[in-house]
């Protein structure tokens, strides 16, 4: 099955409920907009991109092209909001309009990427693109960018929390890119208390992790910090008790008070008491679940 993720603008505000999101769809990526041209920062960008990373994301920003600047220009701006600092931080080229020719703007996008790589060594940048703007303008590109970011919107996926169970989505004909996209937008009404735009990887995710040229280790995930089912509330540390271990239902406590964020398992019920009579709090989550909070396997 494909890999999920959702993008945002200011659009979608800067409280995104990152942890809930990604726990409630299975998300392994996010993408925020950082930029458009050299002038205009989202708002909303430094809120995101700081969530998102707590969140255990792999997390993407782009800029919007605005190709009657300097491309220089553009990505320099870019660069400036987004200072990369993680191994598989995305960096991405959402090419939507031109003033320029389609040869014109094929250069144009092509500065663009080799200013990021020569600015940001250890970077490859990925392009966005739809159809229109693939066809006029794409033939140059696969040589400077290392993956391609496509919107297709089948109405089956309008307005509706449904995911994609394959990879395949109607490609622009010709193809210039080769064959088919790294990541599909396939809606941009994905209802998840309100609508966001949702995309598809198609890999797995030491391909999503591999996308800046080779394979990395991910940073260690953050400490477990969980909206309450009660009220919504976040706690730093919780006991987490697997729900579907049979007879067995081990117990762990997770938060930045173990050593190292690592979550240690509780085998005394005597431990376990005065651990909830300290005011911890007590979650039930299958070892799924527990997983897609905290990226380690718990049980």
């Amino acid at each position: 099955m494909p890999l999920r993720g959702l993008d945002v603008a200011h659009y979608q505000g800067a409280a995104v409920p990152w942890r809930s999101l990604k726990v409630a769809h299975q998300l392994s990526f996010a993408i925020a907009k950082a930029t458009e041209g050299e002038g205009y920062v989202d708002p909303a960008f430094s809120a995101n991109w700081r969530n998102i990373d707590a969140a255990g994301l792999v997390r993407g920003a782009y800029s919007f092209a605005r190709p009657d600047n300097r491309a220089d220009d553009d990505a320099d701006a870019f660069l400036n909001v987004v200072n990369p600092s993680r191994s598989t931080d995305l960096l991405i080229l959402d090419l939507e309009s031109t003033t320029l020719s389609g040869p014109a703007t094929a250069a144009w996008a092509c500065a663009w990427a080799d200013r990021v790589k020569a600015q940001a060594p250890g970077y490859r940048p990925g392009i966005y693109c739809g159809g229109y703007m693939h066809v006029t303008a794409y033939a140059a590109l696969r040589s400077h960018f290392a993956f391609w970011w496509y919107p297709r919107y089948p109405s089956a996926y309008a307005h509706v929390a449904v995911w994609p169970r394959t990879y395949d989505p109607t490609l622009p004909s010709p193809d210039v890119w080769g064959g088919p996209p790294q990541f599909w937008q396939f809606s941009e009404s994905f209802p998840a208390g309100q609508d966001y735009d949702a995309d598809v990887f198609n890999g797995d995710l030491a391909a999503l992790h591999a996308l800046n040229g080779v394979h990395v280790e991910s940073k260690p995930a953050p400490p477990l910090v969980v909206p309450l089912p009660s009220s919504g509330e976040e706690a730093d540390m919780l006991l987490v008790r697997i729900t579907d271990g049979g007879a067995h239902t081990p117990v762990y406590l997770v938060g930045p008070g173990t050593v190292g964020g690592v979550p240690v398992q509780i085998k005394s019920t005597a431990d376990e008491g005065a651990y909830l009579a300290a005011g911890v709090k007590e979650v039930r989550l299958t070892a799924a679940a527990a997983h897609a909070y905290h990226g380690t396997p718990l049980a």
